[in-house]
């Protein structure tokens, strides 16, 4: 757990789009890809309707 935060990307960071890649590819790939080792979520769901009313079209 401690090794995964050290190496973690920090907020900020400008990832090229093979490095994008590499990451989701490697999260799709782990155990537990929900959440970091801390119970954080990695991923959310938003419905096609609330993106929507985020960018103002509903």
């Amino acid at each position: 757990m401690s090794l995964a935060c050290h190496g973690a990307i920090r907020a900020g960071k400008t990832l090229s789009q093979e490095e994008m890649r590499e990451l989701v590819t490697q999260l799709e790939g782990s155990e537990a890809p929900n959440s970091c080792p801390h119970g954080r979520p990695t991923m959310i769901h938003m419905s096609a309707e609330i993106l929507a009313r985020q960018f103002g079209r509903r």
